[in-house]
Formats: structure tokens, C-alpha cells, sequence
């Protein structure tokens, strides 16, 4: 497989800058760098996130269909699963839903969070939240 034309891979260990070193440096998406964020387990995360959000796990894992609920559970699995990494069948498990509907709140989660100002603010308020403070950043892929 050929490598994209700007992309080179790093030499040695300093050719690769932390965030502090670049501070206009952007992912991708455009979106500012941070520190690498610690890991949660699924429950650590369903923890945290329930603490600081205004959802509980009995609305959201309902059969209800009211537009704040779907919007409720995109923001549940949308950082959670971009974020952080944890897998869609527990958030599946947990919502008892189809995979097929994980998958679809997720790209509307991150279509949302491309396009909408304030609801990319909303996520980077709760995963601030749900990270404590220490350790915000997205997981996402950064440019050289």
C-alpha cells in the first residue's frame, strides 16, 4: 500500500510534537489538540456521565422516542464511543437496542458535532466532565 503523498512517517521521537509544543496545531476536523486522555472502563464512563449530565439510564434504555430522549442517547454514545473507545454492543446491552441503531446515533452524533457549533460544545462540556478535568482530549487522528 502506497503512502498518501503528505504523509511521511517520523524518523526519530523528536520529529513527533506534543500539543504544547505546537499550539496551533489542529486535528483533522479542525479542532484544537490536548493531552492524551486517560482510559475509562464502560461503567467508569456510564458513572461519570450520568453524574454530570441531566439523562438517567431508565429514560434513555426506554421505548420512548421523544426527540430530547434520541437526543439524550446521541450524546451518550457519541463521546463514548469516538472518545473513548468503548464498544457499541455495550451501549447496545445497555439501551437494549439494535447495533444498527448504535451506529445510527453515532453518525448523527458526529455529523452534529461537525456542524453544530453548540452541540460540538455541549460534548467537549461533558467530556470535560466525564474526564474530570485532567485528561480532555478527543481521540482523534492529528496531522503531522
Amino acid at each position: 500500500m502506497e503512502e498518501l503523498p503528505w504523509w511521511e512517517s517520523a524518523r526519530d521521537v523528536d520529529e513527533i510534537a506534543g500539543p504544547e509544543l505546537s499550539s496551533e496545531a489542529r486535528t483533522f476536523d479542525g479542532l484544537a489538540l490536548a493531552e492524551e486522555r486517560g482510559e475509562l472502563t464502560f461503567d467508569g464512563f456510564l458513572t461519570r456521565f450520568f453524574k454530570t449530565s441531566t439523562q438517567n439510564l431508565k429514560e434513555l434504555s426506554s421505548r420512548s422516542r421523544g426527540s430530547q430522549l434520541v437526543d439524550g442517547r446521541i450524546e451518550l454514545v457519541t463521546p463514548g464511543l469516538s472518545r473513548y473507545g468503548l464498544r457499541a454492543r455495550d451501549f447496545a446491552t445497555l439501551l437494549d437496542q439494535h447495533g444498527a441503531t448504535i451506529t445510527r446515533w453515532l453518525n448523527e452524533g458526529l455529523r452534529r458535532e461537525r456542524d453544530e457549533p453548540t452541540f460540538r460544545q455541549r460534548l467537549d462540556d461533558l467530556d470535560r466532565a466525564v474526564s474530570d478535568h485532567q485528561h480532555n482530549a478527543t481521540m482523534r487522528n492529528v496531522a503531522p
